[in-house]
């Protein structure tokens, strides 16, 4: 618990009940997911590729359904409390991709 928070590193939930063969799937689903973590903060940051790992069109299609989900989370307010959204790599300024007119 406490060292992954020190850390900034969330534990990823994995269901370890069944059998061993269904373990590793799990684990291996886990890892190839992404969580969001709200803070007590205004912003935070969701995973939606690696370019290494997923094509244009898959980071495309990862970033609309991470939109269509946000647009309903009660807990954020639903869309009208998103702000702007952008997009960033490791190696990249964040790039703006929506701003709303407040």
């Amino acid at each position: 618990g406490k060292t992954f928070f020190k850390k900034k590193k969330q534990p990823l939930p994995v269901d370890l009940r069944g059998s061993n063969a269904k373990w590793k799937q799990n684990i291996e689903d886990a890892i190839k997911s992404t969580y969001v973590y709200l803070s007590g903060g205004s912003c935070f940051t969701v995973r939606i590729g690696r370019p290494q790992e997923h094509s244009p069109d898959q980071i495309l299609e990862n970033l609309l359904e991470v939109v269509e989900k946000l647009s309903s989370m009660e807990s954020i307010g639903e869309w009208k409390n998103v702000r702007r959204i952008y997009v960033k790599t490791t190696a990249s300024v964040s790039l703006p991709i929506y701003s709303s007119e407040e």
